[in-house]
């Protein structure tokens, strides 16, 4: 579902989180996993533009922002959701089963 006003969310991955995946690309690769990461990044990337508020789980709500944690293999995600400016930033990314 788009936002209530029919508007996409803009999503941002900052930079700390866009160098993180590029480690973690390295890692997917040797573990013979690119596709898996690279499908796991586009599922997220259409999920959260449309619907952040049907992804993951609800770890914390503060006023208008919107706390989630959320995984498709082999990515997990932090994320918050600004649903009043209808902006999702990107907080953290795992490969799930790697420290």
């Amino acid at each position: 579902m788009t936002h209530k006003n029919g508007r996409l969310f803009r999503v941002f991955w900052p930079k700390t989180v866009r160098e993180t995946i590029k480690k973690l690309a390295a890692q997917a690769n040797l573990a013979g996993k690119v596709k898996e990461l690279a499908a796991a990044l586009r599922y997220f990337e259409r999920r959260l533009s449309h619907e952040p508020n049907e992804v993951g789980e609800i770890y914390r709500k503060a006023g208008h922002v919107i706390e989630y944690l959320a995984a498709e293999n082999p990515l997990s995600i932090n994320f918050a959701v600004d649903t009043r400016r209808s902006v999702v930033v990107v907080r953290t990314a795992h490969l799930m089963g790697s420290p």
